[in-house]
């Protein structure tokens, strides 16, 4: 069973090329994945040192249909506390062909000011696997005061 068939998205479902994305893109040299499965509470993939199991970190997997639902499945995400049954370190999203950077980037900087980035990291893909937002701090994108 394929990882997209066992991440559990909210509805849309991943594509093969955008789960190949991901994995290539947090799955470095020296790891291996632990994919939770649809039923499971927390993260949807642990990252873990291939030589001692150590966690190196943990994926939420997000697919949404347009950018609002970006927003709203972003923030429910980001709202747990990182851990085992809670929020991830890396939140990866799925959009649709032709969704904008600079319209994600514009939500992340203006809507999300009272919640906390620290140790988040984000990834954006299309449905075809192209890159809209590298892996990166959410930091980043925090709005200046």
């Amino acid at each position: 069973m394929s990882i997209r068939q066992q991440v559990k998205t909210g509805g849309v479902p991943l594509s093969d090329a955008a789960a190949e994305s991901i994995i290539a893109r947090v799955n470095p040299p020296g790891t291996t994945l632990v994919v939770h499965g649809k039923n499971a509470e927390g993260p949807d993939i642990t990252v873990r040192n291939a030589a001692n199991a150590a966690e190196v970190t943990t994926v939420q997997v997000k697919s949404v249909a347009n950018a609002r639902k970006f927003e709203a499945n972003l923030r429910d995400d980001l709202r747990k506390a990182i851990g085992p049954e809670g929020g991830s370190e890396i939140v990866a999203v799925q959009v649709p062909y032709g969704t904008s950077a600079a319209q994600l980037e514009g939500k992340l900087r203006n809507n999300f000011g009272n919640i906390d980035f620290t140790n988040r990291n984000i990834l954006v893909v299309d449905q075809f696997g192209k890159i809209i937002i590298p892996l990166q701090p959410m930091q980043n994108f925090k709005k200046a005061p």
